[in-house]
């Protein structure tokens, strides 16, 4: 005659007493270690008993490891057949590329703005400054110097040669991202991407949700917790 206990009890009962047993397989273990090391006759016989001790701590937190990898898999691995998360990467490929064509097309009229040719232009001199810089700098090292000699501070022209070069990079780029906004068809692609890339940020965030709810996952992580601290306690132990 079949059981009358519902199945999802019955696996929440077993999934218990298993997670129970294999902490309590945790502890007896640093027990019995910790016990050879207090009995030890000698120092060397400590000092064996507290490498066994950081063996065994070293096994449990290698084998919770293993249970917590294998059940984020498995929920990433449900995650990644979910036919809205499929839907929601293609649609990113589609507007990245999609906005990456529309950037290019923006970029090539502005190669024929004057202010953006000088922007750039700019920005090239300001690189020139910077390695010119550097070249001073390493120059200035005796060439005794041992090649393993930590790198010598930069100089104050060195530090205001890098940040001009940012600097300009930066209108630069606020050169293109204007030109981008005040483009229609560029605009809308971009917005188009700035969707696709949240919408993608909500499904990591669920994801997240997913393992953090999931028996296995939670299980597992209290296992490595515990093993991890036995395994400090271990290794921290004296011979």
């Amino acid at each position: 005659m079949g059981s009358s206990v519902p199945l999802g009890i019955r696996f929440s009962v077993k999934h218990a007493i298993g997670h129970r047993l294999t902490c309590a397989l945790i502890a007896l273990t640093a027990a019995i270690a910790s016990a050879q090391y207090m009995n030890g006759d000698n120092e060397s016989e400590r000092e064996r008993a507290r490498q066994a001790a950081v063996a065994a701590a070293r096994g449990q937190v290698q084998r919770a490891q293993q249970l917590l990898n294998t059940a984020q898999a498995r929920v990433q691995a449900n995650w990644k057949a979910n036919p809205q998360y499929l839907l929601a990467i293609k649609e990113q490929e589609d507007a990245r590329k999609a906005f990456g064509a529309e950037r290019d097309r923006v970029l090539d009229g502005l190669k024929n703005d004057p202010n953006y040719a000088d922007l750039t232009r700019a920005e090239i001199e300001a690189t020139d400054d910077v390695v010119a810089e550097q070249q001073k700098t390493n120059a200035a090292q005796p060439a005794s110097q041992p090649f393993t000699a930590a790198p010598p501070d930069p100089s104050p022209e060195q530090v205001q040669a890098a940040q001009a070069r940012l600097d300009r990079k930066a209108k630069v780029r606020k050169a293109l991202d204007n030109a981008i906004a005040a483009d229609p068809a560029a605009s809308k692609a971009k917005a188009r991407l700035d969707k696709a890339d949240t919408d993608l940020q909500v499904f990591a965030l669920q994801l997240k949700a997913s393992l953090l709810n999931d028996s296995d996952y939670k299980s597992a992580l209290d296992q490595l917790t515990q093993a991890r601290a036995q395994l400090t306690a271990a290794a921290a132990s004296n011979p």
